[in-house]
């Protein structure tokens, strides 16, 4: 299950990862602290669309919200986790049984292959066909269909007027999903 080894004092040591869990929005804190203390870690991202001053824009975000995977040698006492506990960004370690959660090689590997695929196809916001609310404008309340976007700052849904669809542009921030 390890990933690489390295020469300690002149002696082999296996690298496994651990899950770390950090604060609120604090992730690349954490992944910056913890290597500038030399550990290896790894931030899952993904790239999906979000609505941002009335625009859809594209924007890397982490897969796991408030995880990060860190590579360390084989931990068999609570403390040689003091300093990663104490690192700025780093809420706690994550446990399964009182232990420490070792993640196996596959899954780094299998979210790294991830993580490249989502670089090419982001994750949309709203999909065509997808049930959305009007939130503001002369519409607000109304149920309507996601149809298509209309460039960055518009988007257009279809509304059922008097038994007739109809289609509505508007802003991407004046819809949301259902």
């Amino acid at each position: 299950m390890f990933l690489l080894s390295y020469t300690m004092l002149g002696v082999a040591v296996d690298l496994f990862w651990y899950l770390v869990f950090t604060k609120p929005k604090e992730e690349e804190r954490a992944v910056l602290n913890l290597e500038r203390q030399g550990y290896l870690c790894y931030l899952p991202r993904v790239t999906a669309e979000r609505c941002s001053k009335s625009n859809l824009i594209l924007k890397s975000e982490p897969l796991f919200p408030r995880y990060i995977f860190l590579q360390v040698p084989d931990h068999t006492h609570d403390a040689s986790w003091v300093p990663i506990r104490s690192t700025l960004g780093v809420s706690n370690i994550v446990l399964f049984g009182g232990q420490p959660a070792k993640v196996s090689d596959e899954l780094i590997n299998t979210l790294k292959g991830l993580e490249e695929h989502s670089q090419e196809a982001p994750r949309e916001l709203f999909t065509s066909g997808e049930s959305v609310v009007i939130t503001s404008g002369p519409f607000s309340g109304i149920e309507a269909v996601f149809k298509m976007k209309n460039g960055t700052e518009r988007v257009v849904v279809l509304v059922t007027i008097l038994s007739k669809t109809v289609p509505y542009q508007c802003s991407p921030d004046q819809i949301k999903k259902t």
